[in-house]
């Protein structure tokens, strides 16, 4: 058995593949490297065509692969910055001597000891021209584990394109980060918890309640009458959690009744004081698509609600749409007052939404059903 065996990829994104991978070749030596390069202009050719709605940086890719191999001692991940260097192999050498650097630094901090490259190390890859490449830099040799990819054919490149398509073959720690959190939004009444409940259906994911209701059956014993100034911060905090748990468990995206600015303009509405913590969520936790529900359907007193003369929907409509600008959220506003049309509207933004519309696009779509 050789000591040291060394994968180097992007993992842009790591997938399931890439795991089988690592896990088979973690069984041939005593301690593996998965080593993840970076370059911007590598990065940026990746992401030409990627339809991923959310950023994956170098730092991500790193902790995608030690959470996924966190419980396995013999498994070490770094970054191995290639800016330095060219990507049609022009100063080689100097890339070799800055992995096997990298690679003798670490082994030194854990047993002291030289490492004979030629006898001690192995290269797991499935690349052409691997093979002569690490022979003549580093002296070692090189395996192939499924050259073709016989037990997952699936490649980074294909679910970059098509994350939706290929979303079972994402591990859990990606499917974390890359989860596009959709949130549905309006005033008291708005038809937000039931939308919200119709869309969960038909996708089929996962959704997080408004906390608010929550926390007044709770804590409140179903009365908001005592509601006051202190409940917010946990309120937003009780939510955060709600939205965590939905993005953990979503099949391709979660959807979120109600986000933090409507949080914020109730309690400047109820209490008539602004809230430094519930500002803090609304700057540092934003959602990656905002549905605007304009609030004119017919209000319903379910016993949690004071906003019901069209005077004060107006004008607690007017305060979330001050504070999405406030605050750079862009949104999209669905203006029917059909519950029909108002179910088509969110459906069809979702689904062009995942396909890669920006907002003017789903702006028109939600304007076709008025």
């Amino acid at each position: 058995m050789k000591k040291i065996g060394i994968i180097i990829g992007k993992f842009f994104p790591l997938h399931i593949g890439h795991v089988n991978f690592i896990q088979r070749a973690s069984g041939i030596v005593d301690r593996l490297y998965v080593v993840i390069s970076y370059s911007d202009d590598a990065d940026d050719l990746l992401t030409s065509n990627s339809r991923f709605v959310k950023e994956i940086t170098p730092k991500d890719r790193l902790r995608f692969v030690k959470q996924t191999f966190k419980n396995q001692p013999n498994i070490s991940s770094f970054l191995l910055d290639e800016n330095n260097y060219s990507q049609q192999g022009d100063n080689w050498e100097e890339w070799a001597t800055a992995l096997r650097n990298e690679i003798e630094k670490r082994e030194k901090l854990e047993n002291k000891e030289e490492i004979d490259w030629k006898n001690d190390v192995i290269f797991i890859s499935n690349r052409d021209g691997d093979k002569e490449y690490n022979l003549k830099h580093f002296g070692s040799e090189t395996k192939s584990i499924d050259k073709n990819y016989i037990e997952y054919n699936v490649n980074s490149k294909q679910i970059r394109e098509n994350p939706s398509k290929y979303w079972e073959f994402l591990p859990r720690e990606v499917r974390e980060h890359l989860i596009p959190i959709i949130t549905i939004c309006g005033g008291e009444s708005s038809g937000k918890s039931v939308m919200i409940d119709k869309l969960a259906n038909v996708f089929n994911t996962t959704s997080a309640w408004e906390y608010g209701r929550e926390y007044v059956f709770e804590k409140l014993g179903g009365d908001e009458e005592s509601l006051q100034y202190s409940d917010y911060e946990k309120i937003v905090f009780g939510h955060q959690s709600n939205v965590l748990y939905a993005a953990r468990n979503a099949n391709k995206f979660a959807l979120i009744d109600t986000d933090y600015i409507a949080t914020l303009a109730f309690c400047l509405t109820y209490e008539k004081r602004d809230n430094p913590i519930v500002r803090e969520f609304v700057q540092n936790y934003r959602f990656d698509l905002t549905i605007l529900l304009e609030n004119n359907v017919a209000w319903v007193n379910d016993g949690l609600r004071s906003i019901g003369d069209d005077d004060r929907r107006g004008k607690f409509q007017n305060l979330l749409k001050e504070l999405y600008k406030e605050y750079g959220i862009q949104y999209i506003t669905v203006k029917s007052s059909s519950y029909e049309k108002r179910y088509l509207a969110c459906k069809h933004i979702i689904k062009a939404y995942l396909d890669g519309a920006d907002n003017s696009e789903l702006q028109k779509i939600a304007d076709t059903f008025i």
